[in-house]
């Protein structure tokens, strides 16, 4: 399935999208039909990239980083109502990066438009790589390989990269991958690839189901300041990347638009097309 032949007629039955580069009607093939939105909805699968928050999650080892905390406000036995608040870091789960966690004058989270945060999705697989390596990372060369077979990857894309670390989720260790010299262990995008689809093909935003867009192992997390200063935004800790095609899926993944945040917690949905 090449990148475009299904991820347009949903796109474009968004009013939104009417002027988004790389989502217009000239993007694929003009034989695609202009489908009603609620009647695309019902025939596409939904499939839910969001790991649930709660206190177990792992979360980024800075000494200033907490996880989790929630206390009740109302109770059933007393108001005859339940509600709780909650006490978060930005970067806690599965979440969004603002362009300005790593660029200085760049967009917090509640500036960053909407357009930004949806387009057909790209997924990229290096298990196969980081089972073997956990400094494993995303290439150009992998990058090059994924549109030999699929196509080029479209302008307005949001790329997802699955390494297999969701199946460390349960464990706080294992997830973070501390070796014996105490540094984090493990895979992500490399500079190289990240340029490509950020820079290249115009990318909105790199999503991993790891802990960073930056390998453990990179010093000055260089995928970040390269897509921050682009005024770009990655999401970090997708979970189910396993049940997306490569290509033809069309994801969002829509952040709290939290007032000068550096990041927020976000819900990631994908849409999976009808089989043809």
């Amino acid at each position: 399935m090449r990148a475009c032949a299904w991820f347009l007629p949903l796109l474009i039955a968004l009013p939104a999208c009417a002027g988004v580069p790389g989502i217009g009607a000239a993007t694929c093939a003009s034989d695609v039909p202009f489908p009603d939105l609620a009647a695309a909805l019902r025939t596409w699968e939904a499939v839910d990239l969001t790991h649930p928050l709660d206190a177990s999650v792992p979360y980024w080892p800075g000494s200033k980083y907490f996880p989790f905390e929630a206390w009740d406000l109302a109770k059933w036995e007393e108001v005859r109502a339940f509600s709780r608040a909650y006490r978060v870091p930005e970067h806690y789960g599965t979440h969004v990066d603002a362009p300005i966690h790593f660029a200085e004058g760049q967009a917090a989270m509640e500036a960053v438009p909407v357009t930004a945060f949806y387009g057909p999705a790209v997924v990229f697989d290096i298990r196969a790589k980081a089972a073997a390596d956990p400094d494993a990372a995303l290439t150009a060369e992998d990058v090059a390989a994924w549109e030999r077979e699929h196509g080029r990857v479209p302008e307005g894309a949001i790329a997802l990269l699955r390494t297999g670390w969701e199946e460390r989720w349960g464990s706080v260790e294992a997830y973070r991958n501390f070796d014996e010299n105490g540094e984090l262990r493990f895979p992500s995008y490399g500079i190289d690839a990240a340029r490509v689809l950020l820079v290249e093909r115009g990318c909105k935003g790199l999503c991993v189901d790891g802990l960073s867009v930056d390998r453990g192992v990179d010093p000055g997390f260089p995928v970040h300041r390269l897509g921050s200063g682009m005024g770009r935004w990655f999401a970090e800790n997708l979970a189910n990347l396993g049940r997306l095609p490569p290509a033809g899926a069309v994801v969002f993944v829509l952040p709290v638009p939290l007032r000068g945040g550096s990041g927020a917690q976000a819900r990631a949905v994908a849409f999976l097309p009808p089989a043809r």
